[in-house]
């Protein structure tokens, strides 16, 4: 369990490794990672890092999910503890989110998992139903405006870029967090036999 944990603690620390082009003399060739927390610009082999390690995480729990039930609070603040940092690239983000879904999907007590569930969708839920969000997606011709489509010569224009960026980006990672969730937690319970969706061959999922 202490050599367990002290890897998943390894992967935490790789993903905040947050080395810029600005700590290279001679900085590599870069790549611009907008995330829905923060942009950056990280060096190719940061961003590696950072991948690598979130991608680790998630296998890891995959494979030990009941070992890593047990300690379930302490893996959410860790989490929790990374993202009020405003660090995370949108793929780290989800790969955060995808370790603790997989992780709880291990509690044996049905109500509990719903509570876990619950507290984990409920950022992205709240972000679904803020004025902003239902501003944006409310009918066609707004989702429209939102990407600055109905403007000249809008590509041209850096600030309305970024700003466009900023707002679909925003909702199509809530989508995706949602979307991510729920595979997640389908895939697990097709594989669980006795569930309802292993039964069916996942019928209807």
């Amino acid at each position: 369990e202490g050599l367990l944990l002290s890897i998943l603690n390894c992967g935490f620390e790789a993903m905040e490794s947050v080395e810029s082009w600005q700590d290279h003399a001679n900085p590599p060739a870069l790549t611009m990672t907008p995330g829905l927390y923060r942009d950056t610009c990280f060096s190719e082999r940061i961003q590696q890092v950072r991948r690598k390690a979130g991608s680790a995480l998630v296998t890891i729990a995959k494979a030990v999910p009941g070992r890593l039930e047990l300690h379930l609070d302490d893996l959410a603040f860790k989490v929790n503890t990374l993202m009020t940092r405003d660090t995370l690239t949108d793929m780290q983000h989800m790969h955060c989110l995808e370790l603790l879904i997989v992780v709880s999907n291990a509690v044996t007590d049905p109500q509990r998992r719903v509570d876990i569930v619950g507290q984990i969708v409920a950022p992205s839920l709240e972000e679904w139903v803020s004025p902003s969000t239902e501003a944006m997606v409310c009918t066609p011709s707004a989702l429209l405006e939102a990407m600055a489509l109905d403007v000249p010569r809008a590509a041209q224009d850096d600030e309305v870029v970024r700003r466009v960026h900023k707002g679909v980006n925003k909702v199509a990672n809530t989508l995706n967090t949602l979307h991510s969730i729920s595979r997640r937690i389908h895939e697990t319970n097709r594989a669980t036999p006795g569930s309802a969706a292993a039964a069916s061959g996942g019928a209807g999922v």
